[in-house]
């Protein structure tokens, strides 16, 4: 588990750094969201505050990463661990807006002390001649089947060999994010067609490499996806490695990640070598500064609901339309019920203590969740182990000293883990049809335990 936080909190770390770099990277004549003329990139006052800007961009970076450690180190307090992860996200993200909002702001002083300002109206504009051309930009669809047919594979073997519901659960998430594919690819061809400059044929080729660049990534993240699904189906379902299902899990997120991080700078530098080539005039517009609103774009005169970041990759959505207003807030609303409703259900499971009372010949075990119990006359031994096989969760939870409900241990087969590992020796339990693995509350009341079955069986 520790392994796999720092992997993830490093993609977090190292994404934040480098989405913050890239807002001082000229962009359509913006810098930190802010218009600057394009005499202003050699500026030396403009280097100065630039410098400035990533000095604090490395200065954060090394003290989150310095936070991390704090985290990595409560793993065996998930519920505390969970709560710490969640405040260094949240606190990274605030630390790197306000240096991006401070910054911004020397660089609007420096445009006002500089006579740099533009008397010329603001607009948002949009490209009527593009927009009845967008579909014929985008890469074909067909070129995604491959890839949906691969992800149905596995959902196809689960019927014909009748596996548990928790792995047809599995092996229709790929088909979710399949849709989800077919959802974005839609997106990016059906977008309003934004004007970059006052000439038609810039708009065009700007509109074309966003549009064929973003949908054949689309396409090449189906076959991916399709890819790494049979793999995981075959090496983790069938295979029962939890190292095989952390690496390749590590290896779609990567090339998720990676593939929008890529594509993102291939169309912001292509767009601006094009207007940069063609000396088209850029089309002026407000700050994009001036209309962000608690990390939203917040523009009424702006028809779109979704929009480029202004800070690194991505989209997100104008709170200045209902729509976007509606969506947005719901989804920070659904995050926030989200986090909340873990954090308290992770904190039952460590809390709640586990039990096996012994009565008119059955075994009755309390958990939080999965709460089971046996005749006597089915056990078929009793002993106690130091150490539990390796395998593989099929429907349960695994947190830190925690492991409870259904998995599939090499060597032994489909059990039930009632278990804290800081309370070793466990008792386990075998049954006709299944293993179970049980500690109490010391390892005292494991051997009183195992005492009491072994007698009661006899």
């Amino acid at each position: 588990m520790s392994l796999t936080l720092l992997i993830i909190m490093l993609i977090v770390l190292g994404s934040a750094v480098a989405s913050s770099w890239m807002a001082v990277l000229p962009n359509r004549g913006s810098m930190l969201g802010i218009r600057l003329p394009a005499e202003a990139g050699k500026d030396p006052d403009t280097a100065e505050i630039v410098r400035g800007y990533r000095k604090r961009m490395i200065f954060w970076g090394v003290v989150f990463l310095v936070l991390m450690i704090p985290v990595l180190l409560t793993g065996r307090i998930f519920t505390l661990q969970f709560f710490l992860l969640f405040a260094w996200s949240i606190l990274l993200m605030i630390a790197y807006y306000r240096e991006y909002s401070r910054f911004g702001g020397k660089l609007r002083e420096l445009r006002r002390a500089k006579g740099w300002e533009s008397q010329g109206k603001p607009i948002v504009a949009i490209d009527t001649q593009v927009s009845k051309s967008r579909s014929r930009m985008a890469v074909s669809p067909w070129w995604m089947l491959p890839g949906l047919l691969l992800s149905l594979i596995p959902l196809v073997l689960c019927v014909t060999r009748r596996e548990d519901w928790n792995i047809y659960l599995a092996a229709a998430c790929p088909l979710l994010l399949q849709a989800v594919l077919l959802l974005c690819r839609r997106f990016f061809q059906k977008s309003r067609a934004t004007a970059f400059s006052a000439d038609p044929e810039v708009n065009r080729a700007c509109h074309y490499l966003a549009i064929h660049s973003w949908t054949a990534y689309c396409a090449v993240m189906s076959m991916a996806t399709g890819v790494l699904t049979l793999a995981l189906y075959f090496l983790t379902v069938q295979a029962s490695s939890d190292f095989w299902f952390l690496l390749l899990m590590i290896a779609m997120l990567l090339t998720l990640c990676f593939g929008i991080v890529l594509v993102f700078q291939k169309v912001r530098k292509g767009q601006n070598r094009i207007l940069e080539q063609a000396g088209a005039e850029i089309l002026e517009k407000e700050d994009d500064a001036c209309h962000y609103k608690w990390g939203f774009y917040c523009n009424p005169a702006d028809p779109r609901i979704m929009v480029p970041k202004q800070v690194g990759v991505g989209w997100t959505f104008n709170i200045g339309r209902p729509m976007g207003k509606v969506v947005g807030f719901g989804s920070l609303g659904l995050v926030a019920a989200l986090v909340i409703g873990l954090l308290g259900m992770f904190l039952y499971m460590e809390t709640t203590p586990f039990s096996l009372e012994i009565e008119n010949g059955r075994a009755v075990i309390s958990a939080p969740i999965y709460g089971t119990e046996f005749e006597l006359s089915e056990v078929e031994s009793v002993s106690m182990s130091e150490e539990i096989p390796s395998g593989s969760r099929t429907n349960g939870a695994a947190a830190g000293d925690l492991l409870l409900g259904h998995f599939r241990l090499n060597g032994v087969g489909d059990a039930l883990l009632y278990v804290h590992t800081d309370q070793m020796p466990c008792v386990v339990i075998e049954l006709e049809d299944r293993t179970i693995y049980f500690t109490g509350d010391s390892p005292e009341e494991n051997q009183e335990i195992f005492e009491q079955l072994t007698e009661a069986i006899q």
